[in-house]
């Protein structure tokens, strides 16, 4: 949580700047879900000797602190249904597909080479 306002009540070498808050909790213990206990405080307020800013600028980061930031992406997925694997095109696929296909009734003959056919093979075979 972020307190706009919180004013150190104790002396702190470091003070924000005027766009900078600090980075504060709700003051009070921890609590640990896992064995279901109370845990020590959830960091220490009174540890800003380093003066460590976020990435963005905009906190001041207590010392006990690690601060990783969010990274946001979008991954767009399509499908397409194929009644054989020798049906199977991508367009996407960074190989080479060239295929020969010929067959009767009840045999059938085929090759191609791409690496990515081989790949849905292999997961459709597992399947």
């Amino acid at each position: 949580l972020v307190n706009d306002d919180a004013a150190p009540t104790f002396e702190r070498k470091c003070t924000p700047g005027p766009q900078e808050r600090w980075l504060t909790v709700l003051p009070g213990i921890g609590w640990d879900n896992l064995v279901n206990e109370e845990r020590g405080p959830t960091i220490d307020l009174e540890k800003y000797d380093s003066c460590r800013h976020s990435i963005d600028g905009q906190f001041l980061i207590p010392d006990d602190i690690l601060i990783e930031p969010r990274k946001h992406s979008q991954v767009d997925l399509t499908s397409d249904v194929f009644e054989s694997t020798s049906q199977c095109t991508s367009l996407t696929a960074y190989s080479i597909n060239s295929a020969i296909d010929f067959g009767a009734t009840y045999y059938r003959i085929n090759g191609d080479f791409s690496f990515e056919k081989e790949s849905l093979r292999q997961d459709l075979v597992r399947a």
